[in-house]
């Protein structure tokens, strides 16, 4: 990928040989140094709390552990707002905020740019609302309800954005429809990160239709998660699609 002619696909061997590497500046290893404080905080926590349909209660400690994305994979999306400098960021899945407190602080190293994150849990919002504010990062909003209902208004009132992480519902059906609502808001130029690409053969499937999009330039499954970037300039471009095959905890 280095060796491409594309500007984007060298970068982001970059971002990927950073993220392989856990090579940070120091103000970058102090930003998430104090986020994982507060992943360790959370992860010890016995506290439990509603969940978004009121069907039970879940544990903040497994919320902090299993639901958030690891360091790794939090540090490489840190690493790909970092170096593409996005204006405009949306995420569909706050959780408790760890992955969300990681892209903001990116944005804010960057000095420009903002964070939109959209959460179907009042209870899970509550927290993240808490870490933000503990870890100093004014620069994200939270929007509490299911996104059915606060999407396309988020979209409308913010008319575009370029860097969009789909970390919520892991089936078929509704990343398909996530990926069509958000298309027409894209920059001409535009990164969409896509969670758990692996996570079952439904998210599997649905992973390879959103490649076969004419907007798509290239992508990187990572099996983690998946990262493609958005061209909408020239849509008969000949597609790249990479399998790095990563697995990290």
């Amino acid at each position: 990928m280095k060796e491409s002619n594309s500007d984007g696909q060298k970068t982001f061997a970059l971002v990927f040989e950073k993220s392989i590497e856990n090579n940070f500046s120091q103000i970058e290893k102090n930003q998430i140094d104090e986020i994982e404080k507060i992943r360790y905080y959370w992860s010890k926590s016995d506290k439990k709390i509603n969940k978004w349909d009121n069907s039970g209660t879940e544990n903040i400690s497994r919320l902090a552990k299993v639901s958030s994305k690891s360091k790794f994979w939090s540090s490489l999306i840190f690493n790909l707002i970092r170096e593409f400098k996005p204006n405009n960021c949306l995420e569909l899945g706050t959780c408790i905020g760890i992955s969300a407190a990681y892209q903001a602080a990116a944005i804010k190293l960057n000095e420009k740019g903002k964070l939109i994150t959209l959460e179907g849990s009042v209870e899970r919002t509550k927290i993240a609302n808490e870490n933000f504010m503990n870890l100093q990062l004014d620069n994200v909003e939270i929007s509490a309800g299911k996104f059915e209902d606060n999407l396309e208004n988020i979209l409308i009132s913010n008319k575009t954005f370029d860097f969009i992480f789909l970390d919520g519902n892991h089936q078929y059906n509704s990343t398909i429809e996530y990926f069509n609502i958000i298309l027409p808001y894209l920059e001409n130029k535009s990164i969409i990160v896509v969670d758990d690409t692996n996570y079952s053969s439904e998210m599997n499937k649905a992973w390879k239709k959103l490649l076969e999009n004419p907007n798509v330039e290239f992508s990187v499954d990572l099996f983690g998660l998946g990262v493609i970037f958005i061209n909408k300039e020239n849509v008969e471009q000949k597609k790249s699609n990479y399998s790095m095959g990563v697995i990290r905890l």
